[in-house]
């Protein structure tokens, strides 16, 4: 097991200069992280979707998933048989769709599918059960769904960042262990 300790390749990208996406990055977290610490949940996530909610080059279209405030992310081309569920990350208490857009405008630039993000109940106004709840109703839902109106899917990936990885290791278990087809 030693051998694994230790990659056996370089693990680093050398490179002489940052990229402009590196500099947009650090350019948000220290506009986030410069600012006084605010008080209350509310001008957390206020503060949190002004500094990282982005503007894409691509079509978005609200939508209402039983109850669920989501978005479709379609890049041009998108499949409209060919879906991503994306859960974002935040802490269970922070982010939406639209703070996670460049990340899912992405996901369908590059993967040719159509991506709904979904924006699920976050605490502390709601319990973890709730944002699992949200997750599960999103998978049923999308099975059914797709950009264009209801429609079966022809192949189906969930994927998430942080809270949102969380929750998509737990909806893909949950969906196996109750029979929900794989796709």
């Amino acid at each position: 097991m030693r051998k694994f300790d230790h990659p056996e390749s370089d693990t680093m990208i050398e490179a002489h200069e940052v990229s402009d996406q590196h500099d947009e990055v650090v350019a948000k977290l220290t506009a986030y992280h410069g600012q006084p610490r605010p008080k209350g949940i509310k001008v957390v996530r206020k503060r949190f979707e002004e500094v990282f909610a982005s503007e894409i080059d691509i079509e978005t279209r609200a939508v209402d998933v039983d109850g669920i405030s989501s978005e479709w992310v379609l890049a041009e081309g998108a499949d409209p048989n060919q879906r991503i569920l994306y859960i974002h990350g935040g802490a269970f208490i922070v982010g939406s769709p639209k703070t996670h857009r460049y990340i899912t405008s992405e996901l369908s630039k590059r993967t040719g599918a159509s991506v709904l993000a979904i924006d699920y109940r976050k605490q502390p106004e709601f319990k973890t059960i709730h944002c699992h709840e949200d997750a599960r109703i999103a998978y049923q839902w999308i099975l059914k769904n797709g950009p264009d109106g209801p429609a079966p899917t022809d192949s189906l990936f969930v994927a998430g960042d942080s809270a949102g990885g969380n929750l998509t290791l737990a909806v893909i278990a949950w969906a196996r262990d109750n029979g929900f087809p794989a796709r």
